[in-house]
């Protein structure tokens, strides 16, 4: 079997989960509308962003593999990964920078900052990013990303 070379931060990610100093990965995400539709939709949404998550890692494995790897290290690290979901009507209707500021002390309160990027940055969740969720089709079946003229980023 070939040896995968991974990507710097897949490479630290998983060492850091398998020595134990990381037990889990994944984004904090925070909830701030409360409707009925979004009450409905939220445990899709949920879903939804685990499924990219998921199609990205894989996408990676797809992208650096060769002839005879296995996804083992890929599934490792998949089988870690963790939402943390800050879902609590006190959030309705919070500005960003409300949420930021509940971020940093949920930071602070886990002494872990910049130990992974869920301590680094935090999703919010808002009507508009609920409605562009719902028309969204799932994490297998879209587009992945593209680099735009510097650092990656995800369109969505």
């Amino acid at each position: 079997m070939a040896f995968m070379n991974l990507p710097w931060p897949t490479e630290c990610l998983h060492a850091a989960l398998k020595n134990g100093s990381l037990p889990f990965w994944g984004f904090v995400i925070y909830r701030t509308t409360y409707t009925a539709q979004s009450d409905a939709a939220w445990p899709q949404i949920i879903e939804l962003i685990a499924s990219y998550m998921k199609a990205l890692l894989y996408h990676e494995y797809n992208d650096k593999k060769k002839d005879g790897d296995e996804p083992t290290v890929y599934d490792e690290i998949w089988a870690r990964h963790q939402l943390t979901i800050m879902d609590d009507r006190q959030f309705n209707g919070a500005s960003v920078f409300d949420i930021q500021l509940h971020f940093e002390k949920w930071v602070e309160a886990q002494g872990k900052r910049d130990e992974s990027t869920m301590y680094r940055m935090c999703m919010v969740i808002d009507d508009e990013s609920i409605q562009t969720l719902l028309e969204a089709p799932p994490g297998e079946n879209r587009k992945l990303g593209r680099r735009i003229g510097g650092p990656w980023m995800d369109e969505m």
